[in-house]
């Protein structure tokens, strides 16, 4: 699981408060999304849309479903992102004909 910083989770936190109306203190990393927040899957949908739209990345159906914590998925949040930086650092592979 990839290291995840104290900003990351906040923003991840604060994504979920915002979205399902929790209060701060109740949305931590060890907060379980499905037992804790009572997010079922069409609640589930709606987070990956708040996920995607305030990140800006692409949360996958399949991954979304192996979320069990609001730890979690700031696991993949960072995840994302150090994969859109490896992609960015690493120049494109020119074609020669």
């Amino acid at each position: 699981m990839a290291a995840v910083s104290a900003e990351t989770l906040a923003d991840v936190e604060d994504v979920i408060a915002a979205t399902f109306g929790r209060p701060h203190y109740a949305v931590t990393a060890d907060t379980l999304l499905e037992v804790d927040l009572h997010i079922d899957a069409l609640s589930m949908a709606v987070l990956v849309c708040a996920v995607e739209d305030q990140f800006g990345i692409e949360l996958p159906d399949r991954v979304a479903a192996t979320m069990r914590t609001v730890g979690d998925l700031a696991a993949w949040v960072t995840t994302a992102y150090d994969a859109v930086a490896a992609r960015v650092a690493s120049p494109a592979e020119s074609v020669t004909s």
